[in-house]
């Protein structure tokens, strides 16, 4: 991967309002994420020699949404050990 992620806590957050203007511009490759994880910011580091910038964060993107989960979804009529096994 060649580029530049720039990694932001939220999408509201100042810092991604303002790492925007960064790609507004002519510059290329470079991409701005707001809303991070663990399994993001995992998926990216093991991508970043393999992927094109985009493929990367489109993969690091799906890590993410993969990882998240509602308590209460997963223990519904299960043991709590038994929902984070499957």
């Amino acid at each position: 991967m060649i580029g530049l992620v720039i990694i932001t806590h939220g999408e509201l957050a100042k810092s991604f309002v303002l790492s925007l203007e960064l790609i507004a511009g002519p510059q290329q490759n470079i991409e701005v994420i707001g809303g991070v994880n663990l399994p993001m910011l995992l998926k990216l580091i093991a991508l970043r020699s393999k992927l094109t910038l985009q493929e990367a964060v489109e993969q690091a993107q799906e890590a993410a949404r993969k990882h998240i989960h509602i308590a209460s979804s997963l223990l519904v009529n299960q043991n709590p050990l038994e929902a984070k096994a499957s």
